[in-house]
């Protein structure tokens, strides 16, 4: 993949994950919070609130779907491919917070570092059937 492609695609994720991101909190209050572990339901209510607010007619609805469908199989994919990237630099930035941490900070550190691999473990066997394929959109 080129520079310029990869770049593009970066913008492209930053600008998707800052509208989900508002999202979610615009609608922080108005809904119930939907739990980590669950991305189903967050595509679910996602694609829910743009039907909505875009007021996407019974005709449109096919093809927003199928869109949508692709974007999530587009998605999935480069977060597969960064994964690795993103963990390797995750663990660096720990082990420099770990050094500064008092012993109580580290132990809490530690749990809420636990916490969250447990949340990341959820999304990713949730976004898989029994056999550990990914699972086609919904």
């Amino acid at each position: 993949m080129s520079s310029t492609l990869k770049g593009a695609v970066g913008v492209a994720l930053i600008f998707i994950l800052g509208a989900i991101t508002g999202a979610v909190v615009t609608d922080h209050f108005e809904r119930p919070r939907i739990g980590p572990g669950d991305p189903q339901a967050m595509e679910r209510q996602m694609r829910e609130s743009m039907v909505r607010d875009l007021q996407i007619t019974d005709e449109q609805l096919p093809a927003f779907n199928d869109i949508m469908d692709e974007k999530q199989v587009f998605f999935l994919g480069i977060i597969r491919e960064t994964a690795p990237r993103v963990d390797a630099g995750m663990q660096k930035i720990n082990r420099k917070l770990y050094e500064i941490f008092t012993p109580e900070q580290r132990a809490r550190f530690e749990e809420m570092e636990k916490r969250r691999r447990e949340d990341m473990r959820k999304m990713s066997e949730s976004g898989r059937n029994k056999t550990g394929e990914r699972r086609a959109p919904q």
